[in-house]
């Protein structure tokens, strides 16, 4: 079982660690993908060095898709090659989307929200209000609708003990 963790230059990690942590002690494996394959820097100043690129990887090969919060530009919005990684990869059975922050914003862009209830900073919603038209924003720190999670910024804890409780194992 494995974990496909997107990360991109000026990422937040420190929402997706808990979740990351949980996931590996459940037995996942984690594979860090870049869009590139290059290793990009958290906002954090820590270096992330990728297994691999968006690009040579097969969504079908992964469980879960982690997708963290911070350094939301237009082009990572826009990125087609992670639209089409997402919508591959949410198109498969028993695969479960996580996204932090406002990263709510690609999974809208690339059109995954629709008829879904989500939630992220309000801020992200409002900025981005038209990739969530056909989407219910609840406002809540965790949301999970369907095999998708949503969380607010900062509630890295929160959502790892969500996506514990959905896939029954302790989170610590």
């Amino acid at each position: 079982m494995k974990v496909a963790f997107i990360a991109w230059e000026n990422c937040t990690i420190q929402d997706v660690a808990p979740v990351l942590t949980a996931l590996k002690r459940a037995q996942y494996a984690v594979r860090t993908l870049t869009l590139d394959g290059s290793p990009v820097t958290a906002d954090c100043g820590l270096t992330l060095l990728p297994h691999g690129a968006l690009g040579t990887a097969s969504p079908r090969d992964f469980q879960w898709l982690l997708l963290p919060s911070g350094g939301m530009t237009s082009s990572l919005l826009e990125n087609p090659h992670l639209h089409r990684f997402i919508r591959q990869f949410n198109g498969q059975h028993n695969a479960w989307l996580a996204a932090s922050g406002d990263a709510c914003a690609i999974l809208g862009a690339a059109g995954q929200l629709g008829g879904l209830r989500f939630t992220g900073p309000s801020d992200t919603v409002e900025k981005y209000a038209s990739l969530f038209t056909y989407s219910a924003y609840t406002g809540e720190d965790v949301c999970l609708d369907g095999n998708v999670f949503t969380a607010k910024n900062s509630v890295g804890c929160a959502l790892a003990e969500a996506i514990c409780k959905r896939i029954g194992v302790e989170a610590g």
